[in-house]
């Protein structure tokens, strides 16, 4: 199995999240099929760590929100979902 040097992105958000952390794409492209742009990063320590710092973060996120959803759901009298 080859090692894979190249990352790419596909999210705007983690996409603008490397650029705050001052690490630059090397190539940006258009999927041919779903026609989504993509950005191509090569892979380095610097690149890993932000990498890390993003899942932490997005674990972070999708727990908070999860939790805020189901603690605060209204509860209606006499309707039935």
């Amino acid at each position: 199995m080859t090692d894979n040097k190249l990352f790419p992105c596909y999210s705007l958000p983690l996409r603008d999240f490397l650029k705050s952390k001052q690490i630059r794409y090397e190539i940006v492209g258009l999927h041919p099929e779903s026609k989504c742009m993509f950005w191509v990063y090569i892979k380095n320590e610097q690149l890993n760590n932000a990498l890390k710092k993003w899942k932490l973060i997005f674990i972070s996120v999708s727990i908070l929100s999860s939790k805020i959803i189901y603690i605060k759901i209204p509860v209606l009298k006499g309707i039935f979902l």
